[in-house]
């Protein structure tokens, strides 16, 4: 299992690592809480 990159430190990286395993439905790598914040951000703008 590989630890996601963070969200803080490498912000491209982590939507390229969350929608590669989103797309390969690999949902137990996907970094949830900050994908869940991202989308109720996106909402509010």
């Amino acid at each position: 299992m590989k630890p996601y990159t963070s969200y803080e430190t490498d912000y491209y990286q982590w939507i390229q690592e969350t929608v590669e395993n989103l797309r390969n439905r690999n949902f137990s790598e996907v970094d949830w809480e900050n994908l869940i914040e991202e989308i109720e951000s996106m909402g509010k703008s």
